[in-house]
């Protein structure tokens, strides 16, 4: 076998395995990202309050089928639902009754990653996020689950 077939061989064989790495390295950080960012199913943080969480990738349109989890929460009245940001920008929770303001990413040095509200009075409380207008819940109050 002549050098120049060696090198070809070998330039060939480093190509192939940088292929099989970047594609090792690919699927393991897809894999890890997706661990990272399941969501809590627990719901009640203590006897009389309730989380709703803001998914990792809720400020992309088109990332998530569901927005806040779980979407719709029925509690009793008196009860305290937190949201709590798992996303890496900035939402609201925005009804008639109540407006959170801007709710920080996790770890943010700006301000607060939640934001609680106690529901005195039963009812049907329809909120939203101002900054993406595609992201809404519902929070029942003493009300049937349908």
């Amino acid at each position: 076998m002549s050098s120049n077939q060696l090198l070809q061989v070998v330039g060939i064989s480093l190509i192939i395995i940088s292929f099989v790495m970047v594609g090792y390295v690919v699927y393991v950080v897809a894999t890890n990202a997706e661990k990272m960012h399941e969501p809590n199913l627990m719901t009640v943080i203590s006897p009389h309050t309730h989380m709703v969480q803001i998914l990792f990738g809720d400020g992309r349109v088109g990332l998530n089928k569901v927005f806040y989890l779980p979407s719709n929460i029925v509690i009793p009245q008196g009860d305290t639902v937190k949201w709590i940001n798992d996303d890496t920008v900035s939402h609201t929770v925005t009804a008639a009754r109540f407006n959170s303001g801007l709710i920080w990413p996790q770890g943010s040095t700006y301000g607060l990653s939640s934001y609680s509200h106690k529901f005195d009075t039963s009812g049907t409380y329809s909120y939203f996020c101002q900054i993406h207008p595609y992201m809404s819940g519902v929070v029942l109050t003493n009300i049937d689950k349908p």
